[in-house]
């Protein structure tokens, strides 16, 4: 076969690959042996399986060749990973490769030998040749043709590198999907940046007609830019109302939309994704709302990664607006005068009110940034009648460190209504309230002393704060 007649088969597969469904089984397993030149040791495999990022390792044999079994993949793009040298490589099942540590020029990279090294070199060269797109300034559609310059370069790229490389139909294949969705991913990304009343003025032209029936492709699901674009599909253009988590018709809307263009594991996935992301932006309003949906997006959920996902925010929402069980009320707080107490005794002591919970710890920067940042905001919200109680989660073995920080921040607040949670306590704390997934963390609790959101808004968004606060006044109203 002439070169010529291999471009004109290449250029038909970047035509024509992206509407090949690919429903890629579970069973199926790739498995990749790395032979070391350098001593090249401890690597590690990144492969992202929507909707989470799996990393394998493995360890060297006596022959110095590294062996990964990636189970659930026949193919695909996944990232090698060592001491900060980290890059994106396409491999097959039964690849032998030699790897060997380069100075690329300012970088540190891997380069490859062998058989498959084409699919392994590909995107070291293509970063080294590929202009980046030009950063969101203002212009939505200036920004969308440096995006399309970027794109093309990229087929271009890729057309020429499979003319001089030895590489595969699916390696063409899976890139050109790549470069598809990576490149919709870059147009979604300033949607959210456009003011709300601007956002029905950019067309769906902007999206090349873009419609929901075009992620139909299990194959995205290890795409982790096309997941993205997929998402932001869905939360920007498709319901065309988004006002930051509303919920409502807003939310239905989004739901019908998945339902009525998506399938199988994507549909599960669409449903998990758009449940999660209202669940890490919870508004009280939205508590019933969700649970109805998690109930009924479960019926239909098969794989269990999607279903481990909507059983954590369905146990976390059933313990909201319902009484704290007696033993997170016994959990011991500390005073910075060394007095004991309970939680469940703070909280009584400030019940009738909305309650805020502060969690932070001395050692927290982004905690004590918040706290310099929403002072004003924090000090007004106190006029009006919100409890705001600070805990902290240091260690007792630093409770010097956190009265220290408390006396040193005390134009904070610090030296009122603080507490650090004792002794064995603090592992129960953190379990209930979920602070060991990253403080600051602000625990809201309506005026009967339940908690309402384990993790509100920041007070450095007044907007959405206030919204909460407004919410939960609106419920205290009803209650009375």
């Amino acid at each position: 076969m002439n070169k010529y007649s291999l471009f004109i088969i290449l250029f038909l597969t970047l035509c024509g690959c992206n509407n090949e469904k690919n429903h890629t089984g579970d069973k199926e397993q790739c498995t990749v042996v790395f032979t070391s030149v350098d001593s090249i040791a401890n690597l590690s495999l990144n492969v992202y399986f929507a909707p989470n990022f799996e990393i394998f390792r493995a360890s060297k044999d006596s022959m110095g060749f590294i062996t990964f079994e990636i189970p659930g993949m026949k193919h695909g793009v996944v990232s090698i990973q060592k001491s900060g040298v980290s890059i994106d490589v396409f491999v097959t099942n039964n690849d032998t490769i030699k790897i060997e540590t380069l100075n690329d020029g300012e970088d540190i990279s891997f380069g490859f030998e062998g058989n498959k090294a084409p699919h392994y070199n590909f995107f070291r060269k293509q970063k080294k040749n590929i202009s980046r797109y030009q950063k969101f300034s203002g212009d939505i559609f200036l920004y969308k043709e440096s995006c399309e310059r970027s794109f093309q370069e990229r087929k271009d790229f890729l057309k020429e590198y499979a003319l001089d490389n030895k590489v595969s139909l699916e390696f063409v294949d899976y890139v050109s999907k790549i470069f598809k969705y990576r490149y919709l991913y870059e147009l979604t990304v300033p949607l959210s940046k456009i003011p709300i009343e601007e956002l029905h003025s950019v067309g769906k032209e902007y999206l090349e007609d873009l419609q929901v029936e075009d992620f139909d492709d299990n194959s995205i699901l290890k795409i982790r830019t096309a997941t993205l674009a997929l998402h932001k599909y869905l939360g920007y253009y498709v319901t065309q109302s988004y006002r930051g988590y509303e919920g409502g018709d807003e939310f239905e809307r989004h739901f019908e939309e998945i339902t009525r263009g998506l399938n199988g594991r994507v549909r599960e996935y669409a449903y998990t994704a758009l449940l999660e992301d209202y669940y890490r932006n919870l508004l009280p309003n939205n508590i019933n709302l969700l649970k109805k949906y998690v109930k009924t997006v479960r019926k239909s959920v098969k794989d269990t990664a999607f279903l481990r996902k909507l059983d954590k925010i369905n146990n976390r929402l059933l313990s909201l607006k319902n009484p704290l069980p007696d033993s997170i009320k016994s959990i011991r707080l500390m005073g910075l005068d060394d007095k004991t107490t309970s939680l469940g005794t703070i909280l009584e002591k400030h019940k009738t009110s909305t309650i805020v919970v502060d969690n932070w710890a001395s050692w927290c920067w982004a905690c004590l940034m918040d706290m310099e940042e929403a002072k004003e905001f924090k000090e007004q919200i106190v006029k009006e009648g919100i409890a705001w109680i600070y805990i902290s989660i240091d260690q007792e073995k630093d409770i010097g460190k956190w009265k220290q920080t408390s006396r040193e921040k005390q134009k904070l607040g610090l030296m009122v209504n603080q507490y650090l949670v004792t002794g064995d306590d603090l592992k129960m704390y953190n379990d209930f309230f979920g602070t060991t997934e990253g403080i600051p963390r602000y625990l809201f609790f309506n005026s009967k002393g339940e908690l309402s959101l384990y993790k509100g808004p920041r007070p450095t968004d007044p907007v959405t704060f206030r919204k909460v606060l407004d919410q939960l006044k609106t419920d205290k109203m009803k209650i009375e």
